[in-house]
């Protein structure tokens, strides 16, 4: 892999601007139409894709052993993606804060369509057209 991963300034087409591609990719010669190989790219007019956003309120339990666990299903992107998850009460969506205002720890393990989450009332589920790199 070259060293081509930051664009800034002129791109081969003229125009200004800062694109970053993602791992593998050029962000001076890979095709800009496919965003996925790019983390961003300045002259996106939406920053986030999202791929799908619900409010979710009945999840899919699958038990192993004596173990319990529940997820919500997504459409296959072909990757990991990043999820969002938000607990959600009334009107209220509650942000990140501290494990002692019940506001994290709802979603767990992403694979590329489905994360597993902690079954309360309603969860605010947001899956990004973000790969998350896989270590």
């Amino acid at each position: 892999m070259g060293t081509d991963r930051v664009v800034i300034g002129k791109y081969l087409n003229g125009t200004m601007g800062l694109k970053v591609s993602m791992p593998g990719y050029s962000a001076l010669n890979d095709d800009d139409s496919d965003a996925s190989k790019f983390s961003f790219n300045s002259q996106w007019n939406d920053l986030v894709k999202i791929h799908m956003m619900s409010v979710v309120s009945s999840y899919t339990p699958i038990t192993t052993g004596s173990v319990t666990h529940y997820y919500i299903f997504f459409p296959n992107l072909g990757y990991k993606p990043f999820v969002e998850i938000r607990r959600v009460d009334g009107n209220k969506f509650y942000d990140d804060g501290p494990a002692s205002s019940n506001s994290v720890g709802y979603g767990g393990p992403v694979t590329s369509n489905s994360v597993e989450v902690n079954p309360i009332a309603s969860l605010l589920c947001v899956v990004y057209k973000i790969p998350v790199p896989v270590s």
